[in-house]
């Protein structure tokens, strides 16, 4: 996953999410949660991305890169 970051970083700093890598509609990480529940480790880490991912799915960008979480992270007032 940190072999990407390069890129990821490319996108967020360019402001293009539109050009897929990976799309937010195909990154659910619901299953990796129970897995981890289910083998006795503690799940918040991967929970909390899948919380930014998300929030930017039912935002109407579920088509963009995986990148796009990181604009889970700005402003949290601007969401309310």
């Amino acid at each position: 996953m940190t072999g990407t970051f390069t890129e990821d970083a490319r996108t967020v700093d360019g402001g293009d999410c539109t050009t897929a890598g990976q799309s937010l509609d195909w990154s659910d990480l619901g299953l990796l949660i129970r897995a981890s529940v289910e083998q006795g480790v503690d799940p918040a880490p991967v929970a909390m991305v899948e919380e930014l991912r998300r929030r930017q799915v039912e935002a109407g960008h579920g088509g963009e890169d995986f990148a796009r979480i990181v604009e889970s992270l700005r402003d949290v007032r601007s969401d309310r």
